[in-house]
C-alpha cells in the first residue's frame, strides 16, 4: 500500500499551502480545492479525489467532522445496496437464461 508523504518539506511548499490558509477572500470549500489541485499538479498525487481531499483538509487544519464522516458512511452503505440488489438481479437473470437454454437443448 502506498502512503501519503503529508510531510510537504520545501519553504515553497509551505509558502503556497500557507498563502491558500490564510487567503480571507477564498471559502473553506475554495481553499481546499486549491489546495486538492495544488496537491495534484505541483507533488503529483496521483490519488482519488476523497484522498486528496482530506489530505489538502489536514493541511488546512479543518478535518472531517463527524456529521460529515456519517453522511459519507451512509451515502457508501446506500450505494454499496443499490450495487448488491443489482448483481442479485444480474445471477437471477443469468440463472434463468441458462435454465432456458437447457430446456431448449432438451427439447431437441
Amino acid at each position: 500500500m502506498d502512503c501519503i508523504d503529508l510531510d510537504l518539506c520545501g519553504e515553497s511548499v509551505v509558502d503556497e499551502i500557507e498563502d491558500i490558509k490564510n487567503n480571507d477572500n477564498l471559502s473553506q470549500h475554495q481553499k481546499i480545492k486549491k489546495v486538492k489541485e495544488y496537491l495534484l499538479s505541483q507533488k503529483n498525487f496521483a490519488y482519488p479525489d476523497f484522498v486528496l481531499e482530506w489530505a489538502a483538509r489536514e493541511k488546512l487544519g479543518c478535518p472531517f467532522s463527524k456529521e460529515e464522516l456519517d453522511k459519507m458512511r451512509q451515502s457508501a452503505k446506500q450505494k454499496q445496496s443499490v450495487i448488491d440488489k443489482q448483481n442479485f438481479t444480474n445471477k437471477l437473470e443469468d440463472l434463468n437464461e441458462k435454465k432456458i437454454k437447457e430446456r431448449m437443448t432438451l427439447n431437441f
